[in-house]
């Protein structure tokens, strides 16, 4: 009534994206907040999801993740963290 099911993936997000979410334009610059250009990067992940089957109709899971940024988002002053760390908890119910 236990299914683990694993998971390795990587994702790749192309330099509009890091430049608009971890970017600093030059009117934006404070202090403790340079200027910073995003470019292209790729990002590891590496999950566990473990589902408990109550039935045939009902189950709970718990997904954990951790997901390590690419350097382009890692060197953003916007960030503080190397890794991202994700946990979701939810019922399904299959008709």
């Amino acid at each position: 009534h236990v299914m683990l099911t694993p998971r390795l993936g990587a994702e790749w997000v192309d330099k509009k994206y890091v430049d608009y979410y971890y970017g600093v334009r030059a009117n934006e610059v404070r202090a403790g907040r340079a200027f910073y250009q995003g470019k292209s990067t790729t990002n590891a992940e590496l999950g566990l999801r473990t589902m408990y089957l109550f039935n045939p109709h009902h189950a709970m899971f718990l997904d954990l993740s951790v997901t390590a940024l690419g350097s382009a988002i890692k060197d953003s002053p916007l960030v503080d963290r190397s890794t991202e760390n994700r946990l979701f908890v939810g019922y399904q119910y299959r008709f």
